[in-house]
């Protein structure tokens, strides 16, 4: 029934799971959102463990430097 609500939405949603401790929690979610048309759908996981399914694409992200961090401070 979401599936099919969102499916039909003009804008495409972004699923955000923050944090993600375990794939597995997620997993259910994951499955279901691969049923609506991917013109739709982005998802973005976060998480500090390597311990994602093999069909989903890594990007890490290495923690700012100390400058970096002085130079947002300043704005």
């Amino acid at each position: 029934m979401v599936n099919k609500k969102i499916a039909n939405l003009k804008p495409a949603i972004l699923f955000i799971f923050d944090n993600v401790e375990d794939y597995t929690d997620i997993e259910p979610y994951l499955n279901s959102i691969m049923n609506i048309p991917n013109d739709k759908t982005q998802v973005i996981i976060t998480t500090r463990h390597n311990n994602s399914s093999d069909n989903i694409e890594n990007i890490k992200l290495l923690p700012f430097s100390k400058e970096a961090v002085n130079e947002l401070g300043e704005e």
